[in-house]
């Protein structure tokens, strides 16, 4: 009805104006959960089942870097997780409910004993080696490659992999200098280097890569539909002749139950209904 009335008074330059091309349906890559994996998930679905909020914090974590469950939440980086979600009853007062936990909120009290030991025997999921993997395969076929996470450990580890197998990338987040991140991102244009790694609140807007790359491989979304947008935007945009292609590559760990119990799926999913009422 919004759409409606606002039509007569709105002018949008759409991609198909524009000739943009289209992009391929998206690629996604499901990993199933092995049976640790899945005691881990049941594991934080009966912690914090009552409170939706650090539940879908524990989870996001957890589907690909498990050991962040043992570390201090960046409430920087929830607050761009969920900048635009307006309607869950339970974040339509985010800044409330993240200063409530700031200040009540101790996350060494998360877990026992037996469970952060269970924790620290993890290393990445099977998702982040299968992620790994995808990113091996398209540089073997000569392509340079966007690579998207959300948190810094993750984008560290992406990277550390990376170079053992002799893959050259660099990284891009919010500590690294703004005369570096020019440099990498000159050097990406400039095919030096193979991978570059991000996240979308560091680098989701202003950047142009689609005349080198047409590749992006998301490990960690949010569900923040503009950062979303925006990330995508950097490899599908006006300049692209007509016939190239364009691929996102999306990471899902689930269980053999189906994508219910998934967080991936639902933030994914969520991403979609979102975009479609855009």
């Amino acid at each position: 009805k919004i759409n409606n009335l606002i039509y007569p008074f709105f002018c949008r330059t759409t991609k198909k104006d524009l000739e943009v091309p289209i992009p391929n349906s998206d690629s996604k890559i499901i990993t199933y959960m092995n049976e640790k994996e899945k005691k881990l998930f049941e594991i934080l679905h009966r912690k914090f089942r009552q409170n939706a909020l650090l539940l879908y914090i524990r989870l996001l974590q957890a589907s690909t870097n498990p050991k962040l469950l043992l570390s201090d939440i960046d409430y920087d980086i929830l607050r761009n997780i969920y900048e635009d979600e307006e309607e869950n009853e339970t974040l339509i007062n985010l800044d409330n409910e993240l200063d409530n936990i700031t200040d009540n909120y101790d996350n060494t009290e998360d877990f026992d004993e037996q469970e952060k030991s269970f924790i620290k025997s993890f290393d990445m999921t099977s998702k982040f080696w299968d992620g790994i993997n995808i990113i091996k395969s398209l540089v073997s076929d000569g392509k340079n490659v966007l690579v998207w996470g959300i948190f810094v450990n993750t984008i560290d580890r992406i990277s550390e992999e990376l170079n053992k197998l002799g893959i050259s990338n660099k990284i891009i987040y919010g500590s690294i200098p703004v005369e570096e991140r020019e440099k990498t991102i000159e050097e990406f244009k400039n095919k030096e280097i193979q991978v570059l790694i991000t996240n979308p609140h560091t680098m989701a807007e202003s950047v142009s890569l689609h005349k080198q790359c047409h590749d992006a491989v998301y490990f960690e979304y949010s569900f923040n539909l503009t950062h979303m947008l925006q990330s995508r935007d950097r490899i599908n945009r006006l300049g692209l002749p007509e016939q190239q292609y364009t691929q996102y590559h999306y990471l899902f760990l689930m269980s053999k139950d189906g994508e219910d119990d998934s967080i991936d799926f639902k933030t994914y999913n969520r991403l979609k209904e979102k975009e479609a009422v855009m």
